[in-house]
């Protein structure tokens, strides 16, 4: 559903691992709700597990991106009618199943996809709070057993897997901000077991943790910096074992949960 993305990976292909990656705060939820309903309307179903944020507030982003609307406050009984019928419409037309239970496993996961045999897309977001029923040693050795897991769930299922996945931030205080591969946080097995790496970064986000003091040069350059930033976003696919990698620019309207690509911002800028 993104024109960029489509043009540089040609859609995701059954039986894929997908691992979208991106810093805390950084729009890879938003990305990855914008890519389930994009799937869902064509009349595919979606199986987002999310682990983080409850069904409530998934719903909420969705009809804020469906419906450009994300003043409740002030809204007018118009756009109160409309954002109505969108969530009616949306809860009950679209394919797209939240399950929002935050202690859930990769075994658990595998035993709900393994029993709907209709999905076309499952979402699990995200890679770092997800447990296994099983005990490891560390942190790098239960990483390391989800991804493969997940790898094998999506062959055996024959579905791509889109998994989210942490960035390191204190990487992000390097010169070049960019993010890089070495940035996944965890285990070597997340790059190894992927079939597409893709990174979401949001300049601005990021800036905003790093403001220099007031009345300086540096203050001044950050201002500049983060006035070309706002409302933007660069996806980058890292990472393709079927062929392409780049990036592009879209606009990112965080308030409404959307991102916007015209389909032009390949290896430029919107």
């Amino acid at each position: 559903g993104l024109p960029s993305l489509d043009k540089l990976i040609d859609g995701f292909e059954k039986g894929e691992l997908i691992t979208l990656g991106g810093y805390s705060g950084g729009g890879k939820t938003t990305l990855a709700l914008n890519i389930a309903a994009n799937v869902a309307k064509e009349g595919r179903k979606v199986l987002f597990f999310s682990l983080e944020m409850t069904k409530t507030e998934m719903h909420k982003r969705l009809v804020c991106s469906s419906t450009r609307l994300h003043n409740f406050a002030d809204m007018t009984p118009e756009e109160f009618n409309r954002l109505i019928m969108a969530s009616k419409s949306l809860e009950h037309d679209l394919p797209l199943e939240f399950i929002d239970d935050s202690d859930t496993t990769i075994e658990k996961i595998s035993a709900i996809c393994a029993g709907a045999k209709d999905a076309a897309l499952v979402i699990i977001d995200h890679l770092h709070i997800l447990k296994s029923d099983k005990q490891f040693k560390d942190q790098y050795a239960l990483l390391t057993y989800l991804t493969r897991r997940i790898k094998i769930m999506a062959q055996d299922l024959n579905v791509p897997v889109l998994l989210l996945s942490q960035m390191n931030r204190a990487n992000a205080a390097r010169e070049i901000k960019e993010p890089t591969m070495s940035d996944l946080r965890g285990s070597g097995s997340i790059e190894q077991d992927s079939n597409l790496v893709i990174f979401v970064y949001t300049a601005e986000n990021l800036l905003k943790f790093q403001e220099p003091k007031e009345g300086t040069k540096k203050h001044e350059k950050w201002e500049d910096a983060l006035e070309q930033a706002k409302g933007k976003a660069q996806i980058s696919v890292v990472k393709n074992r079927r062929g392409r990698t780049g990036k592009f620019t879209v606009l990112f309207r965080k308030e409404e949960s959307l991102f916007v690509d015209n389909g032009k911002g390949l290896d430029g800028e919107f």
